[in-house]
């Protein structure tokens, strides 16, 4: 029919005729909003478990940095008293060169041997128990370690400063006591005689008895062991010397032999005897006719007393004598004589064998 669409085209499909629009409910393509809304998801996962493992690693490395400083404190802290543990096991075996190997001080003494060492420690110190008393980090090179030792009833203390020396080695400043012997003389330390120069002489931790080298002398009534532990302090001999009973017996011999050669002597003034006498009025004594004569026996009243400075015994006395002789006045002769004191100081080097008196006026 003319005017009308082929057949079996649809209307409006012809050419000058609009396009029909979609019909209504027709849904778009969202595969695109999909795809970029799962992409957030997922970068914000990965971002997500990015700052998780971050911060796990991050308290990871923590924990491990934690673990190696306090690793460290422990090694330090078991090093630094382990050198104080070291240094009483050494003192136990007397074993010098190990104690040197733990200081850094110079042990030359004549009081630090290992003879004086083992009479002083005959056993190890007992009970030992050691601390570190100072803050300990990972950056600590110094300690103060603090050790108690000996009998329970009546310990022992000691404080040491300790120095990182190495790597897990730590040694101590000082071990040695500065020890006053108030006396530049050889003594014996616990039985071991000792060639001291000097007043103070260092020592190793102990409790020494003080006691002279000389056998003229013995320790006075009284004396004390030295307790040696204080290394800042020091210790102190507050001891003396004096004479031994056979010392005053010998010096009391000698100044009777030796006035008892002054009185065979013929003379008013004998050397070395103490005594002055002068003639008078004219007479002239005749000196073959000399007599002395001891009007007392003095000598148990003679007590020498022991000088350290001079290393002397040293006593005062006088006593009453009386001479006699024959003498001339103006050309005639006769007889004379007089009472008179006798005496002065008497001294005696003791660095013999034997006491020899010698007499000062």
């Amino acid at each position: 029919m003319a005017g009308g669409p082929p057949p079996g085209q649809p209307m409006g499909s012809g050419a000058g005729r609009d396009t029909l629009p979609p019909e209504p409910g027709a849904k778009k393509n969202r595969k695109p909003l999909i795809i970029a809304i799962v992409g957030v998801i997922v970068l914000a996962l990965a971002v997500t478990g990015a700052v998780l493992w971050k911060r796990h690693a991050d308290e990871q490395a923590a924990i491990r940095a934690e673990e190696g400083r306090q690793a460290t404190i422990a090694r330090k802290t078991e090093s630094a008293r382990g050198a104080v543990e070291d240094f009483f096991t050494a003192l136990g075996d007397h074993d010098l060169d190990a104690i040197s190997a733990l200081t850094v001080q110079d042990l030359s003494s004549p009081a630090i041997n290992a003879e004086v060492l083992a009479a002083t420690h005959p056993e190890a110190p007992a009970n030992v128990t050691v601390e570190v008393t100072s803050p300990i980090d990972e950056n600590t090179t110094s300690a103060t370690v603090e050790a108690t030792f000996g009998p329970e009833d009546s310990p022992k203390e000691m404080v040491f400063s300790v120095q990182e020396a190495d790597t897990d080695v730590w040694k101590l400043d000082e071990v040695a006591v500065p020890l006053d012997l108030s006396r530049e003389e050889p003594v014996k330390l616990n039985g071991v005689a000792i060639e001291n120069t000097t007043m103070t002489v260092p020592v190793l931790p102990g409790t020494y008895t003080v006691t002279p080298t000389n056998p003229h002398l013995t320790t006075a009534e009284g004396n004390t062991p030295v307790e040696a532990y204080d290394m800042a302090g020091g210790a102190y001999f507050a001891g003396d010397f004096t004479l031994t009973d056979k010392a005053v017996a010998e010096f009391r011999t000698s100044a009777t032999n030796t006035i008892n050669e002054c009185m065979k002597k013929k003379e008013l003034n004998p050397e070395g005897c103490p005594w002055k006498l002068t003639e008078t009025n004219d007479i002239k004594v005749l000196p073959n006719t000399i007599v002395f004569k001891m009007l007392e026996n003095p000598w148990s009243k003679l007590t020498p007393t022991y000088n350290a400075s001079s290393n002397q015994a040293e006593g005062s006395i006088t006593w009453q004598m009386r001479i006699d002789a024959e003498a001339t006045q103006n050309g005639r002769r006769g007889t004379t004589g007089t009472d008179f004191t006798a005496g002065g100081r008497a001294t005696a080097d003791l660095s013999g064998d034997t006491i020899t008196v010698q007499w000062t006026g």
